[in-house]
């Protein structure tokens, strides 16, 4: 009888680690994806900037015009994710 009870135990335990492994993984996913399309916080313009400004060894000047270059392209993303944000969600809903 006490068997039983212990694999009732221990299912009970995998089963609530798989839920909260995935409802904390959607989250983290939702994170990550606004804060790529953040205006507020430029995460991909950054990373883009920063690796071609020290693979190509550029000058300031070159430095600034790709930063209008990269703040364009963030503007474009960030209109594209709102316009299609439902969509998005549903990928990520589908994918956690």
């Amino acid at each position: 009888m006490a068997k039983w009870k212990i694999w009732v135990a221990l299912l009970v335990l995998f089963v609530s680690g798989v839920m909260i492994g995935s409802v904390g993984t959607r989250m983290y996913v939702r994170h990550k994806l606004s804060g790529i399309f953040s205006r507020e916080r430029p995460a991909v313009r950054n990373l883009f900037v920063r690796r071609l400004t020290n693979e190509l060894d550029l000058t300031r000047e070159q430095r600034e015009k790709i930063e209008e270059i990269a703040s364009r392209a963030a503007e474009k993303f960030h209109k594209l994710h709102t316009q299609h944000r439902s969509e998005v969600e549903v990928i990520v809903d589908q994918s956690a």
